[in-house]
């Protein structure tokens, strides 16, 4: 009977996952159960330059860090603390790290650690005060239905 090869963890080849384009580079991904906030603080602690590009549903946002701290975010039309903000307040999605990829911008100051609780305390008075208008929506479906079209306008009710 012929035995499987296996590999130094004694796992046989048939049982290991297919690696479909393997990256030397690093990971991508979403990591159910891991902040955003942590994923900083890891970067942060590695003292990693490049950015992140978070991604959740339609929106997307960049967080642009040098040698570990945050120098500049970037979302729909925001930038800077207000965009780094708006983008740890999105309740999930996925992030992928682009170590190569930098910002000629410097447009936040604080140091990372102060900056996540600055953060923090943004989303709880955000999430006290009446909804806090999304910079980046999601592109509207178009519709050749014209009561649609009139729905999609603020204010408008059916």
């Amino acid at each position: 009977m012929a035995m499987a090869a296996k590999d130094v963890f004694g796992i046989s080849r048939s049982q290991q996952p297919e690696v479909l384009d393997p990256d030397p580079g690093g990971f991508e991904g979403a990591i159910s159960h891991l902040a955003l906030a942590d994923v900083i603080q890891l970067e942060g602690q590695n003292l990693f330059s490049g950015s992140i590009l978070v991604v959740y549903q339609e929106r997307e946002g960049q967080i642009f860090f040098q040698q570990g701290e945050v120098v500049h975010a970037e979302v729909g039309a925001l930038s800077g603390e207000e965009a780094f903000n708006h983008i740890m307040g999105w309740p999930g999605g996925s992030f992928r790290l682009q170590p190569n990829v930098t910002s000629l911008r410097r447009s936040i100051q604080k140091r990372r650690e102060h900056l996540l609780l600055s953060a923090h305390q943004w989303l709880d008075e955000a999430r006290r005060s009446p909804a806090v208008p999304d910079p980046a929506p999601p592109a509207p479906v178009q519709s050749s239905d014209p009561l649609a079209a009139v729905e999609r306008v603020p204010g408008v009710l059916r």
